[in-house]
């Protein structure tokens, strides 16, 4: 049994081919072939983990108060976006990757880092509160003033959906 049981878990994620991962006390655990076991336990200056996600590569994503921890799938850690809020994080089936803010705005993954979005449909995306990748390519973000939209291929319509 996981040393997590019982606890609370605050984040879960799975992938068919990289397992299940969660979070739990601080710490997150990755369950594959081999069985559970811990793979990140969260520093003092991390701040609570806000977000989950396994990249196209099988890296294991946590978001942080303070930045972006990558764990590659050989155990080693990796720092982006230091001081950045990371509230959520979408990877899609192509391999396209988003880190959402509180404040900092949407950012997009490229060969060399980690780019700012600065807008979609036209509208702010200082805090993106949840994403969602859609099959086409396309992305579902939640935004932190309670609206939807969706940000995608520019011969695609982009409906607008408010919350208030």
């Amino acid at each position: 049994m996981a040393a997590f049981a019982g606890a609370s878990v605050s984040h879960a994620v799975a992938h068919p081919s990289f397992g299940v991962a969660v979070i739990a006390r601080g710490q997150a655990w990755r369950y594959d072939a081999s069985g559970w076991r811990a793979v990140w336990s969260s520093r003092r200056g991390d701040g609570s983990v806000s977000a989950l996600a396994f990249a196209p590569d099988g890296e294991l994503w946590i978001g942080t108060n303070t930045g972006l921890v990558r764990l590659g799938r050989d155990g080693r850690e990796h720092r982006d976006l230091a001081g950045t809020p990371i509230v959520s994080l979408a990877v899609g089936d192509h391999g396209s990757a988003y880190v959402g803010t509180r404040g900092a705005g949407l950012f997009a993954r490229y060969a060399h880092g980690w780019r700012p979005v600065d807008a979609a449909g036209e509208r702010g995306v200082a805090h993106v509160a949840r994403m969602a990748p859609a099959a086409d390519g396309a992305l579902w973000l939640a935004l932190g003033d309670g609206e939807l939209l969706r940000a995608g291929p520019a011969t695609r319509p982009v409906p607008h959906v408010s919350a208030r």
